[in-house]
């Protein structure tokens, strides 16, 4: 790290796109070799990244960041732009190469410098919705094409009986901001257990409903699929 790290910040964001600060650093002489800088916070991430200080402009040789003594991975994330005059081997992607020789300094100065990651998983990211519950649960990880289930069960019922349907949602990932929403279908019916789906990587929600089964006795299928909000607006029309 150079002497322009002042103001520099640690930031960890839980969508990609708010982000706290974690860690300022101040104007204390910065010599050369390893930092090793002690966070506070209490609260998970699931990104985390270094920014530049106003005046600086990268400036790192390595960064690591750490869980404990759990050395952190995932997506890498870095600001594009090499200083001018300066070669390519200035790019941002030396700050993780395993080289301490190797520079990293971006097209200039300020805040739209940054290095980080998307770790690797949503376990950095608590479950807001709670784990309380009853009844028979599961965990599903499924990749999706619009208006195809993804999963199904045959469960029995009783006729004119409510039964509550209930689902917590994630999306693994920050790799697109297409608008999705969750429904679930009886016997190829889709019913009002039904709500869009946080667009950001691991941000949590709960979708419940009431599901009255009417005439309904015995064995029924209950499906789940996606659907863009695009073809559930056209579907509407």
């Amino acid at each position: 790290m150079s002497g322009q790290t002042n103001g520099a910040t640690i930031q960890g964001s839980n969508n990609g796109g708010v982000w706290d600060v974690l860690y300022t650093f101040g104007n204390a002489p910065i010599t050369g070799g390893w930092q090793d800088v002690t966070l506070s916070n209490t609260k998970k991430y699931s990104f985390v990244r270094f920014v530049a200080s106003p005046s600086g402009y990268g400036d790192l040789a390595e960064i690591e960041f750490y869980s404990g003594t759990t050395k952190l991975s995932g997506r890498f994330m870095g600001s594009p732009g090499i200083w001018a005059g300066m070669t390519s081997t200035y790019q941002v992607s030396n700050t993780v190469d395993g080289n301490v020789n190797t520079v990293w300094s971006g097209s200039g100065p300020g805040s739209e410098n940054y290095v980080g990651y998307e770790l690797d998983n949503c376990g950095a990211a608590p479950d807001p919705t709670g784990n309380t519950g009853f009844g028979k649960q599961l965990a599903v990880v499924a990749s999706w094409s619009p208006g195809q289930p993804f999963w199904s069960q045959t469960i029995n019922v009783d006729p004119y009986t409510d039964y509550t349907i209930s689902l917590k949602t994630a999306q693994l990932g920050n790799y697109d901001n297409v608008p999705v929403r969750l429904i679930f279908e009886v016997d190829g019916v889709a019913i009002n257990v039904q709500d869009q789906t946080s667009p950001f990587g691991c941000i949590w929600k709960k979708i419940s409903g009431i599901w009255n089964s009417g005439q309904k006795f015995g064995p029924v299928k209950l499906l789940l699929r996606f659907e863009t909000l695009i073809l559930q607006e056209r579907y509407l029309r």
